[in-house]
């Protein structure tokens, strides 16, 4: 007898897996209420779960966009989350590949200005393409802005220089 209730029991989820459920449901409808207009438009949500996003950004108080995130999240149980899912990580893949190329752009800056020498050289290595000589100018210039406590257009320089490199020729948006 003991061995049929465990059965029933184990294909039930847990109460940890319902409440990591819900969190995730919820957090589904939080970013879909910080989407912009165009971008919630891709979603093809019906329409009573639009209503529901829309009403959640017109509410302001804590309390009451809490409860509203709430019965978002149970209209949003009606429906099949999975696409969404995938709608919303495709939306933010570019950003988290501007955001890893930024690190990467960073990284090198603050290696050539520390390490010198050996990692112009692994720089190069890396890529060929980089004019050695003003690579070296814009290290010095830095370094020696950083002594003198100036502003570090030499850094922004070399952090133009290396983003160039790295990801091909951009307008300036810093």
């Amino acid at each position: 007898m003991s061995d049929a209730n465990n059965d029933e029991t184990d294909l039930a989820p847990s109460r940890s897996q319902r409440k990591r459920d819900a969190h995730a449901i919820r957090d589904l409808g939080e970013s879909l209420v910080n989407l912009e207009a165009g971008q919630l438009a891709r979603f093809e949500l019906p329409e009573f779960i639009l209503n529901v996003i829309n009403e959640t950004r017109r509410i302001r108080q804590h309390g009451a966009r809490k409860r509203q995130l709430q019965y978002l999240a149970k209209q949003l149980r009606q429906i099949d989350t999975d696409i969404l899912l995938q709608h919303l990580q495709q939306l933010q893949r570019p950003h988290q590949e501007d955001v890893a190329l930024l690190h990467q752009i960073e990284r090198w800056r603050d290696r050539l200005l520390q390490e010198g020498q050996d990692a112009l050289t692994d720089f190069i290595d890396h890529h060929p393409l980089a004019d050695r000589q003003l690579l070296r100018q814009l290290i010095r210039n830095a370094q020696h802005q950083a002594e003198k406590q100036t502003a570090p257009k030499a850094a922004r320089q070399l952090f133009k220089y290396i983003r160039e490199l790295l990801s091909g020729p951009q307008d300036d948006q810093a």
